[in-house]
């Protein structure tokens, strides 16, 4: 039967396309195979009709694929993209996808499927090679989807953040991953600026430039970082250690700053010209000499400034590329002519660049002018000595027994002191020693020879036990020493085992020997060990003052607590009428002089548990507006008893503290009652308060009383220190007390005063003492 045009037009269509098209009953068994099998798999389509797609399967993948085909072919659902593996007929491997539909017949009876396959192979090798081409690349890479997710990374990549090679999964966000990254430490960044740096890294990672940027990680590598996206909207990073290139950039710039500073300071004329004779750079000492400053020389040319016949010299150096050394070359300024002539050792020597070609030249010079007209001197002498040579023969011998005879009175000087004397020539070796050294050194005596060098010394020192400091670590105590002796400068001390003390005083000669002076400070020693004990024994003693006061105010307070409490009930008359007014007067005095002696006895106690460091606060939030308007209203009767006025200037909204308030409030009453008792009838005492900008709190106290000088000032800070007359009440245990209690808060406690004005007592708690409005 002819085929029907529209079947015909759909076979066309179907063998044309690029997939495989086919088609399975309800069995998986192929009843319809495209003309494309051949090309995918090398089957004519004759070849695979009658099978089924896990016949051409390798085994263990038709048992993958049937696992996850079975399910969808029992609920007839279509599927999509199923990737598999199929053998070609030839035996290599095949990579399909395969997707397809549910085919029914009119009365929806399932007969089957029909779909395509795509060839992935030639994808999926192309992935392959992609990834291993990745995986080659020594610099860390990774791809992020238009969303900032990750795709995929190179192993290069997690090993640079190994610590955080868990966060590197597909999917991943790259927001999540430095921010995880940042908490775990990853990067060297300030905790501090943690948030800004992410934010900032975060941002230049979504708007990359291309542009390369560097990142400190906190093992202290350094990271060269390129990102850029692709048209479509992925992101592209790239990550190179450059921590060898950073270690010898920075290598290079402290070679360039010791060179320059080598340079700038040294004391030898140096400058740097081009080739063409122009200075390119002059130290201090160049300027100098030329009597110009070194912007005077920058870009100018050696010879306009200097013209000779030199410029030959120069020349040649820059033809052959070899160095010139000429010694004590004259030169006059033609500037300067009565500067006269002067003489410099100089060197010309080419820089050369990669090329061998000359770069630079570099000038160094050293004005010799001092040595050779010295030499010239010395000359001249010779000449003279050698004229008179026949005459002075006789003077010559007659000087060489003065000088005999001037090192044997040097030699008798130095035998003559009371110190060891040594001396050493350049190569540490005993030139000449004074017999003080060797009585120092009985044991090590006989190895003092001339000769000798240092260190043989030391090692007969060590072996003769004669050092204390040295018996514990010999080998220690040697390195020591030889490096004292090679600095030979200042004073080091020795201990001897026979009780003696030595100190050591060593310098160097102008020839490169060493002096040594040894002079023995036991009793130096015994002087300062005794001072240490006496100091020992007078803080004992003062520890035991505390105590024993501390004992016997605890001992007076008990009788003193009865006096006080029977006075009170009598003049109460709680047990009946006292009958004598006089004697209620009495009774009135017993009581105040209970109360004065008592508040003595605490502040005794007070000042001793402070001394002792035993006083202990008991710290609570304290309303200090109430404590201020408490202090005044106790201190109220007593000032109007005297006629001064206290004014209250205490600020309504002021904030609380934390802090022991039986303390701050003795602080208080301490320094109103000063105010009270130095201020005369008819005077004013101002209570005033503030808050400083830094959050500290301030009292201050002002009166207009007899004021004081800076000797006085001093004075009352001392315990039992009194300020005034003889007449004036108080113990001089107030102020000192008050300010030992404002230390403990961390607080200090400042006066101001003058004599005949007044006294002003200011006390600033810290800020860590000053409670928030809402605080507990």
């Amino acid at each position: 039967m002819p085929e029907k045009k529209n079947d015909r037009y759909y076979r066309d269509l179907v063998e044309n396309l690029s997939d495989w098209v086919w088609e399975v009953d309800g069995n998986a068994v192929y009843t319809y195979v495209s003309p494309k099998v051949r090309d995918f798999l090398g089957y004519e389509p004759e070849e695979v009709v009658g099978r089924t797609p896990f016949d051409l399967m390798p085994p263990a993948e038709a048992e993958r694929v049937a696992a996850i085909f079975g399910p969808i072919a029992a609920a007839q659902k279509p599927f999509e993209n199923l990737e598999n593996v199929n053998l070609h007929k030839d035996g290599h491997e095949v990579i399909l996808e395969t997707s397809g539909i549910p085919i029914f017949s009119d009365d929806g009876t399932f007969t089957g499927y029909r779909g395509i396959d795509r060839d992935l192979t030639r994808n999926r090798r192309a992935e392959t090679l992609l990834k291993e081409a990745l995986e080659a690349l020594p610099q860390g890479f990774s791809i992020f989807d238009p969303d900032d997710r990750l795709i995929a990374c190179n192993e290069a990549y997690k090993t640079i953040y190994e610590a955080s090679r868990d966060l590197f999964v597909p999917g991943a966000s790259f927001e999540e991953m430095v921010h995880k990254a940042a908490s775990r430490g990853q990067y060297r960044i300030e905790p501090a600026e943690r948030d800004a740096w992410i934010r900032e890294r975060i941002h230049r990672h979504q708007n990359p430039d291309g542009v390369p940027f560097e990142q400190v990680l906190d093992d202290g590598r350094w990271l060269q970082i390129t990102e850029h996206r692709t048209p479509t909207g992925y992101l592209i990073s790239n990550r190179t250690d450059v921590t060898p290139l950073k270690n010898t950039q920075e290598a290079l710039r402290e070679s360039a700053r010791l060179l320059d500073l080598f340079f700038s300071d040294s004391m030898t004329c140096f400058a740097l010209l081009d080739p063409d004779f122009n200075f390119i750079r002059v130290n201090d000492a160049y300027a100098k000499a030329g009597a110009r400053s070194v912007e005077e020389f920058i870009g100018k040319n050696h010879f306009d400034l200097y013209p000779s016949n030199a410029r030959a010299i120069f020349e040649k150096v820059l033809a052959t590329k070899t160095p010139y050394e000429s010694f004590a070359r004259p030169f006059e300024y033609a500037d300067h002519p009565e500067w006269g002539t002067s003489y410099w050792d100089i060197k010309i020597q080419p820089i050369l660049d990669d090329d061998d070609e000359v770069e630079m030249l570099a000038l160094s010079l050293n004005n010799v002018t001092a040595r050779e007209k010295a030499e010239q001197e010395v000359r001249e002498a010779n000449r003279e000595l050698e004229r008179r040579v026949e005459e002075r023969t006789k003077e010559l011998r007659e000087s060489e027994a003065e000088t005999a005879q001037t090192r044997q009175r040097l030699i008798d000087a130095i035998e003559s002191i009371s110190e060891a004397f040594v001396l050493y020539d350049a190569n540490d070796r005993l030139i000449l020693c004074n017999n003080k050294y060797r009585e120092f050194y009985p044991k090590t005596a006989p190895a003092i020879m001339e000769g000798a060098t240092f260190e043989e010394l030391v090692d007969a020192y060590i072996a003769s036990g004669e050092n204390a400091d040295a018996l514990a670590d010999p080998a220690g105590w040697k390195r020591q020493r030889l490096e004292e002796h090679q600095k030979s400068k200042g004073n080091t001390i020795q201990r001897l085992t026979d009780g003696r003390w030595l100190q050591v005083s060593e310098r160097r000669t102008g020839e490169g020997g060493t002096v040594s002076i040894r002079t023995d400070i036991t009793e130096q020693k015994q002087v300062e060990m005794a001072l240490s004990a006496a100091k020992t024994q007078l803080e004992v003693a003062n520890r035991a003052k505390s105590e024993f006061l501390a004992t016997m105010s605890h001992e007076l307070r008990t009788p003193l607590n009865a006096i006080i409490g029977f006075s009170d009930y009598i003049r109460q008359e709680i047990g009946g009428p006292v009958g004598n007014n006089r004697y209620r007067g009495y009774l009135d005095d017993i009581h105040d002089s209970g109360q004065h002696l008592l508040t003595l006895i605490n502040d005794i106690l007070d000042v001793s548990a402070i001394e002792a460091n035993a006083l202990e606060l008991h710290e609570e939030r304290i309303a200090l507006q109430k404590t201020l308007d408490a202090s005044i209203r106790l201190m109220g009767p007593r000032a109007e008893k005297q006629g001064v006025n206290i004014v209250s200037d205490v600020s309504a909204d002021l904030p609380d503290i934390f802090g022991d308030g039986r303390r701050l409030r003795q602080v208080l009453l301490n320094l109103l009652s000063n105010a009270v008792k130095f201020s005369d009838a008819g005077g004013e005492i101002k209570v005033s308060t503030r808050q400083e900008t830094d959050g500290s709190l301030v009292v201050s106290i002002a009166d207009q009383g007899a004021g004081m000088d800076a000797m006085e000032i001093e004075k009352a800070k001392e315990p039992f220190g009194r300020v005034g007359t003889r007449q004036t009440e108080g113990t001089g245990l107030g102020l000192p007390l008050s300010l030992a209690l404002m230390e403990l808060h961390g607080g200090t406690i400042t006066i101001e005063s003058e004599k005949g004005v007044g006294t002003t007592v200011t006390t600033r708690l810290p800020v860590g003492r000053v409670l928030p409005q809402d605080g507990p």
